[in-house]
């Protein structure tokens, strides 16, 4: 397996999503910790919580 030991990656998406995704979002986030990831930034896990709000994703 290869490690990913450190980054932080900015622009993740999981189920739940208007698209349908491969993993959810615990999964993404315990492959990610397994991979030896710093971090992570969901860019849809609020439409769940706030379905009719409208939700961008950005870096900086």
């Amino acid at each position: 397996m290869k490690t990913l030991k450190g980054i932080i990656y900015i622009h993740a998406h999981a189920d739940p999503d208007k698209t349908s995704r491969s993993v959810d979002f615990l999964e993404l986030a315990k492959m990610y910790q397994d991979r030896g990831m710093r971090g992570m930034v969901l860019m849809n896990l609020a439409r769940k919580y706030a379905p009719s709000l409208e939700i961008f994703g950005g870096s900086c």
